[in-house]
């Protein structure tokens, strides 16, 4: 009997839960699990699972070539990935296609989405990287060439997204953007990873004050979740070194994956403003020490446009920590549509002179925490949405 689903799926830590979450509400035999690695790099960093297949982009001219597509009712795709567009407009129209959303893969080609993107320090730091002999001009003129470059990418994308029958995600809000930027006509299915609630659930020590230099009595501020530009952490500088009048606190950033160059930057820009106060994370944490920083901290503040860091923001948020979001985020707008207590950079962040510490109340977390195990981790709900996506 051929199996009914296939995967195409990214190296990506969220797999192997994934994975046992099918075992879970569905059978394994039913199902496929192919894995591509990211461009440039032919190591798989985080699936371990034995049940995957995992493809070296590079090792064929036509890619996916083993594989007999005609055998499959369904695809999921895990992550747009602009490589796979010329697939997906091939694929014969019995097969229905399935678009798991991880949220970058919505703004590709980027240059097409820089409002969505980036606050007017992030446009800064990017004309200044970018080498060009235009980029004296203003910033809407200077953007054009990559604009023209991108076209052809932003057809092919349009052209594929046509072809998806079904969009996957937890954030409506994020669907809705994209069917009035794309034209989409897929159908909205809720569905979320639940990679991190086992690691939430364990008992965490808090041994690790000494390695990263601060007291259990300093003011902890988590700045941004990588070393990606759409975190716009430089627009957080003049804030924090406003608050930083009336309070004394450190400010730690997760610096470890995103660009190289930009995560340099952060770090000169942010210890020239702050000097020791400022502490960068710049290579992988075990998990444990990564969530006993998370546990530790007072407040976050989370920049972002786009729906980004949804794992780190989720967890803090479970901790009962106090995060302050752009009200231009469509992850905010998802949280305060649910119900959950989370704060605006804009109104609340630039205008803490007095409560900037002043932790949530035991109601307040309590209720963030049973709406995210609502919204995210309950089983019922969990169930009725997976055996919804594979009814469709």
């Amino acid at each position: 009997m051929s199996k009914q689903s296939l995967h195409l799926i990214l190296d990506d830590k969220f797999v192997d839960s994934f994975i046992e979450m099918i075992d879970k509400y569905d059978n394994l035999i039913n199902h496929t699990f192919i894995a591509y690695n990211i461009p440039q790099d032919r190591d798989f960093k985080y699936i371990k699972s034995k049940n995957v297949i995992k493809y070296d982009w590079d090792s064929a001219k036509i890619k996916f070539d083993f594989v007999d597509f005609s055998k499959y009712k369904k695809l999921f795709i895990h992550y747009l990935d602009p490589r796979l567009y010329p697939l997906i407009r091939k694929l014969p129209l019995n097969i229905k296609i399935y678009w798991i959303i991880y949220g970058a893969d919505m703004f590709i080609p980027q240059v097409f989405n820089d409002n969505a993107l980036f606050d007017k320090y992030s446009k800064s730091y990017l004309k200044k990287k970018k080498f060009s002999v235009l980029r004296f001009l203003p910033y809407k003129i200077w953007r054009l060439l990559p604009i023209i470059k991108n076209f052809r990418s932003n057809f092919k994308k349009k052209k594929a997204v046509s072809r998806i029958n079904y969009i996957l995600h937890y954030n409506y809000f994020d669907y809705t953007y994209l069917k009035e930027k794309m034209k989409v006509n897929a159908k909205f299915l809720r569905f979320n990873y639940t990679g991190i609630k086992s690691i939430l659930n364990e008992e965490l020590e808090n041994n690790i004050t000494d390695k990263f230099k601060y007291a259990d009595s300093d003011k902890i501020i988590i700045v941004g979740n990588s070393a990606n530009l759409t975190n716009n952490q430089l627009g957080t500088v003049p804030i924090l070194k406003n608050l930083s009048k009336y309070f004394d606190f450190k400010i730690i950033s997760f610096l470890s994956y995103g660009q190289e160059h930009y995560a340099k930057h952060l770090t000169q820009k942010f210890s020239g403003e702050f000097g020791e106060k400022f502490i960068p994370i710049l290579s992988f944490l075990p998990k444990k020490e990564y969530f006993n920083i998370l546990k530790r901290a007072d407040i976050a503040i989370m920049n972002n446009y786009r729906s980004q860091g949804a794992g780190i923001i989720l967890s803090l948020l479970y901790y009962g920590k106090k995060v302050f979001m752009s009200e231009k985020s469509l992850l905010y707008q998802f949280y305060l549509y649910n119900g959950i207590r989370v704060f605006s950079i804009e109104k609340d962040l630039e205008n803490s002179k007095k409560n900037l510490f002043k932790p949530l109340s035991e109601s307040e977390k309590k209720d963030n925490k049973n709406l995210i195990k609502n919204l995210f981790w309950n089983e019922e709900i969990l169930r009725i949405n997976m055996e919804n996506i594979f009814r469709t």
